[in-house]
């Protein structure tokens, strides 16, 4: 047992021995539903990181401000979304935790390439202009820079 006031996440099958290490928090609601291998756990100094359940000494991800529980973590897609210091985001993929799919932006929505439905993503800039980008090509964005991306668009790149 613990005494520090942390948490681990154990299987039903074993009381002694838990599946995570010890973390302050631990944000499982995918792995406890039985819809995921993955959880997020937070350290000490507050970061974030994502675990697999199978592998608790080595985290998926690196740590970070802030980690999505969409995609990965919800067995929506090998993606998910990441926030640093500077309040930045952008997307991994599970396999790769070192070099991102994305650039750094102010806000990536979630909808599309992260939550499975497609191989698309959106992102915000600082003035809140939105653009597309295939997760192929974070250079080169499938549209200019615009206040709101068009309903015809979003159903055309499954965005929803």
């Amino acid at each position: 047992m613990n005494d520090k006031s942390q948490e681990a996440v154990f299987h039903k099958n074993n009381k002694e021995e838990p599946v995570s290490k010890w973390f302050k928090n631990i944000y499982s609601d995918g792995l406890m539903e039985g819809k995921s291998d993955y959880y997020v756990a937070v350290n000490d100094k507050g970061h974030q990181a994502i675990f697999n359940k199978n592998h608790k000494e080595k985290s998926v991800t690196n740590w970070f401000k802030f980690v999505y529980n969409f995609g990965l973590v919800n067995n929506q897609s090998d993606y998910y979304i990441v926030r640093n210091n500077k309040n930045q985001e952008t997307i991994f993929h599970k396999d790769d935790k070192e070099k991102s799919v994305s650039n750094w932006f102010k806000y990536i929505h979630p909808n599309g390439l992260v939550n499975g439905k497609s191989d698309y993503y959106v992102v915000v800039n600082s003035e809140s202009h939105k653009v597309m980008f295939h997760k192929d090509n974070k250079e080169e964005p499938v549209n200019e820079w615009i206040k709101s991306i068009p309903y015809d668009m979003r159903k055309k790149y499954n965005l929803f």
